[in-house]
């Protein structure tokens, strides 16, 4: 099969040919262990859709620029060339990026954001420290396209069932990954970070260092960002740092009160749900203490239903989404927790890292995907932002402190703590 042993394409116009006669071309090296595996599922979740799909698991050709914007530039470039509607996904060295351009019925920010749960709660549920494999990131990103694209991708759209097999199988293609890393960085190397997809990651509870900054932060302003640093990575992070953040689109940063409040108590139904499908009888101490974690965010999170302020009405979704993350973790399910973005905590969770600068000092923060691809082209994420004007962290809440639990490991108890000191 040309998909197997593909030769690495000498230009975008030769790739684009292969792409024509076999829609799926999967480069052997970066197959890694189940390139033809990989083709067959990829290629039988492309059939299912009514568009075209193309997806190029291939060294980039010479004429695009290597680094991580690679991904989109080819992916730009074969849209171009083929010229038809459809979905490109392009895996390379550097991750998985993928397009969808011209679907009719489908908005491609929704379904990359759909991408994005779905690459995340794959991620959540592999080994510890395991990167998604080029080929599974792929197959998450076809599959997505045949499951429901609509305005709730706070979740996977994946079936549990799905979620757990792709994991499964990107623990076994672990030894694959390492080996071809290894192979192609040196073994005194450390590999590059994935574009889309990378390490996971807990932020460690707030220390006092970080309080201090947090004060800093809330009495002089708005800090300066910079670029955020792939850890691990062979390459020096250079860029420049964003002088000003860009304009705020009131669409799509302003939350609705109401609508926050159904999406938010939807959540909390979902996680009472969980927990009523779940007893802790018999379980250990581990899986019971996260069970009581979760009830915690549950209790914690329902009163807050009834705020007038909307960055309350937020926060009860994230505690709602924490709290089923810990009951995912109960039943072994997932094995990290929930972070959300610190730009916007609705988006997809917060599975990067980028660093605030304070002064000489800095703080690292995670961010989703989206915001991380923003930064990277050295753009400013678009916070959530109240109907104040300002930016939700330049204020003094227990939101702005925690960053809806960015940047602590108990944002129940956070709340907890606020609410009694208002009282």
């Amino acid at each position: 099969m040309l998909s197997v042993d593909v030769v690495p394409p000498d230009s975008v116009t030769e790739l684009a040919e292969h792409l024509r006669r076999d829609p799926v071309i999967i480069e052997q090296r970066l197959g890694s262990g189940d390139t033809a595996g990989s083709d067959r599922r990829i290629t039988a979740s492309a059939d299912q859709l009514p568009f075209a799909v193309y997806v190029a698991v291939v060294a980039p050709p010479p004429e695009i620029s290597p680094g991580t914007g690679a991904g989109d530039e080819l992916a730009i470039a074969l849209s171009r060339e083929i010229g038809e509607p459809g979905l490109y996904v392009v895996g390379s060295e550097f991750g998985v990026r993928s397009r969808l351009i011209g679907v009719e019925g489908m908005d491609p920010d929704l379904f990359s954001l759909h991408a994005y749960a779905n690459q995340e709660a794959v991620t959540s549920a592999t080994e510890p420290d395991t990167r998604l494999h080029t080929v599974v990131d792929a197959e998450i990103v076809v599959r997505t396209a045949t499951h429901t694209i609509d305005d709730d991708y706070s979740e996977p759209n994946l079936p549990a069932t799905e979620v757990e097999e792709l994991a499964r199988r990107n623990d076994e293609l672990r030894p694959y990954e390492t080996a071809r890393r290894a192979r192609s960085h040196g073994d005194d190397d450390q590999p590059p970070e994935p574009w889309t997809t990378g390490k996971r990651w807990m932020v460690g509870s707030l220390t006092g260092v970080l309080a201090l900054l947090l004060l800093w932060h809330l009495l002089s302003g708005r800090p300066r960002l910079r670029r955020p640093r792939a850890t691990g990575s062979a390459r020096p992070s250079s860029a420049r740092t964003p002088s000003a953040p860009r304009s705020v689109s009131a669409a799509r940063t302003t939350p609705d009160r109401d609508a926050e409040r159904e999406r938010s108590s939807a959540l909390l139904t979902a996680l009472a749900e969980d927990l009523a499908a779940y007893s802790d009888r018999g379980a250990d101490p581990t899986s019971a203490e996260r069970l009581q974690a979760a009830v915690l965010a549950r209790e914690v999170a329902e009163p807050l239903l009834d705020s007038g302020d909307v960055l309350d009405l937020v926060g009860a979704g994230v505690l709602a989404r924490i709290g089923r993350r810990e009951v995912s973790r109960a039943r072994g399910r997932a094995r990290t927790p929930y972070r959300p973005c610190f730009f916007d905590p609705r988006h997809p969770s917060g599975t990067r890292k980028a660093e605030w600068r304070f002064g000489d000092a800095t703080v690292e923060v995670p961010v989703c995907p989206r915001c991380l691809q923003a930064l990277e082209r050295d753009r400013w994420p678009d916070p959530l932002t109240p109907p104040s004007g300002r930016p939700y962290y330049d204020g003094d809440t227990v939101w702005a402190r925690t960053g809806f639990g960015a940047l602590t490991d108990d944002l129940a108890g956070a709340v907890a703590r606020a609410r009694e000191g208002r009282r």
